[in-house]
């Protein structure tokens, strides 16, 4: 099917959608949440993230 890509929003990480991924795959999608720059579980300082940074960081 289809791969899904699963951006969370502020204050939050790739947990936000633990929940729905089982149901994702179930139907038989590859579900890939990121946690993006400064977010859940990367660390990188919060005097390094950008919006250009985000977008670099999903489009790997």
């Amino acid at each position: 099917m289809a791969d899904i890509v699963l951006i969370h929003g502020a204050w939050a990480g790739s947990w936000v959608w633990d929940s729905l991924q089982n149901g994702l795959r179930d139907a038989g999608h590859r579900p890939h949440a990121v946690d993006l720059p400064g977010n859940g579980s990367d660390a990188t300082p919060l005097t390094e993230v950008s919006l250009q940074r985000y977008v670099d960081h999903v489009a790997r």
